[in-house]
């Protein structure tokens, strides 16, 4: 993990292409304010190419808000990488409903991990992530909706701490014990 990315409250990854049928402005406001309100927040890791990942990082280091670029990983390392975050973020542009799938929306359901989509309730991405996921593992926003997003991060944040609570690392033997099934121990169901 670099090191940039260590120390928050987990992480955000967008891979692949962010392009012209991908939206960055919503979460590009959003993500700063959510930063700016959050004492642990969600660290983004840009694992992208594309003109608008460049905005992205260019606007984010402009606002001064965290986070870690790189450029596309090895196709042999994609599913490493995939499954070692806490949440991916998607985003489509209403005009590309229809005829663009993204095509990392199926790694991304498989990898078990949480996902936010910034998009179309009408997009197929939707429609698959809200078949395939459980409730507290999808969050969705149209585009635009910068309130929303904001709304959504600092769910998925709590949505992650919970998560990285249930488990008690056994540091002798290596071993991680889920702790929802222990006596005493709550369920939490933040899935606005």
């Amino acid at each position: 993990m670099p090191e940039e990315l260590r120390g928050g409250a987990g992480i955000i990854l967008y891979s692949g292409n962010w392009g012209v049928a991908h939206d960055e402005a919503t979460f590009i406001e959003a993500y700063t304010r959510y930063v700016a309100s959050s004492s642990n927040p969600l660290l983004l890791w840009i694992n992208a190419t594309g003109a608008k990942a460049d905005r992205v990082e260019r606007e984010l280091r402009a606002r001064g808000v965290p986070f870690y670029r790189s450029h596309l990983v090895p196709l042999e390392q994609l599913a490493s990488l995939l499954i070692s975050v806490d949440v991916h973020l998607v985003t489509l542009r209403d005009a590309f409903v229809g005829y663009v799938l993204p095509s990392k929306i199926h790694a991304c359901i498989e990898s078990g991990k949480r996902i936010l989509f910034i998009g179309s309730q009408a997009s197929d991405v939707h429609r698959m992530a809200l078949s395939s996921l459980a409730v507290d593992h999808y969050r969705r926003v149209d585009v635009g909706d910068v309130e929303g997003a904001l709304v959504a991060l600092k769910c998925l944040e709590h949505d992650v701490a919970v998560e990285h609570e249930g488990c008690l690392i056994d540091r002798h033997a290596g071993t991680m014990e889920n702790q929802s099934n222990k006596p005493g121990s709550a369920t939490v169901n933040a899935s606005g």
